[in-house]
């Protein structure tokens, strides 16, 4: 007896962590086959220049084939970057074939290391769709981190996780808004904090901001006057502030 398709994918669903089962289910029939494979590949990580390469072996840089099945990718680059315009033109094809990814998370990304004409070319297909954007330990410049974010203009969500100060930086620099600026109407969280004043929100307070959540975990209760800046300016659209980490006694509550 033939199950009608919608239990199937039901049951599919429902097994979105069991990748044993998934793979094996994918093989049972043609009918499981597309549903298996979304949730096999709807989340991905790339750590490494060589999983690159083997993802670009395997599968086609067909934007409509599996590679529109991911919806949550992570970069990660560690001490040997990788993540820089002249290994990802390698792969050019592939990399630009993620047509439906919502959420972002790029870890050790070099900011300086792309201009505004590279992130178009490696990232603009995000930028279509990429509506959570999380960066951890991102190097470079205040302005050229800003830069970077403001390339994905339907990004909703903001996670940003700051490197030790000694690892990058430097002064804020030159930058240029691009018209429309992204929305910013879900959650920022500002995650290990390290400065007392720190550049990068002075650059997001320039922006339209409607955050309806901040969450912050900071090491530095003098930080207080930035929040109230980023409360102030997302205005009666917030209704929620976190903050961790703080010394005992030390309260901030949305007026």
């Amino acid at each position: 007896m033939d199950l009608p398709q919608e239990i199937i994918d039901e049951v599919i669903d429902n097994l979105v962590y069991d990748f044993r089962t998934l793979k094996s289910i994918s093989l049972v029939r043609k009918s499981w086959t597309h549903r298996s494979r979304r949730r096999l590949f709807y989340f991905i990580q790339i750590d490494s220049l060589g999983r690159l390469e083997q993802w670009s072996t395997i599968i086609s840089a067909d934007p409509q084939g599996i590679a529109s099945y991911p919806r949550v990718i992570t970069l990660v680059s560690s001490s040997k970057s990788w993540l820089e315009p002249a290994n990802l033109a390698k792969f050019y094809d592939h990399f630009r074939s993620f047509s439906r990814v919502g959420h972002l998370t790029i870890s050790g990304l070099e900011a300086a290391k792309f201009d505004a004409t590279s992130i178009v070319r490696y990232f603009g297909n995000f930028a279509a769709t990429v509506r959570s954007l999380e960066l951890r330990t991102a190097v470079g410049t205040p302005a050229s981190l800003l830069s970077f974010i403001c390339a994905f203009p339907l990004v909703d969500n903001l996670a940003i996780k700051y490197p030790n100060p000694a690892a990058g930086g430097g002064n804020q620099g030159e930058v240029t808004l691009p018209m429309p600026a992204p929305s910013f109407k879900g959650e920022l969280r500002l995650l290990d904090m390290f400065h007392e004043s720190d550049p990068l929100v002075e650059l997001l307070c320039a922006l339209p901001l409607s955050f309806h959540t901040i969450s912050v975990s900071s090491r530095e209760t003098q930080r207080l006057p930035q929040l109230s800046k980023l409360v102030s300016k997302c205005g009666k659209t917030l209704r929620s502030l976190y903050i961790t980490r703080m010394t005992s006694g030390m309260a901030f509550a949305h007026p």
